[in-house]
């Protein structure tokens, strides 16, 4: 199996990209959950 140099470049940034989208969505679920217990306490 031959894997050129752009492959493990691209493999590295997709891996990032994954890692950076996976904390915007972490964030924004703790934000709503957090959101939603605060309304739960005010009542």
């Amino acid at each position: 199996m031959y894997l050129d140099p752009g492959t493990g470049s691209y493999l590295f940034q997709m891996l990032i990209a994954g890692l950076l989208a996976g904390g915007f969505v972490f964030k924004d679920r703790l934000a709503k959950a957090a959101g939603w217990f605060k309304d739960k306490l005010k009542k």
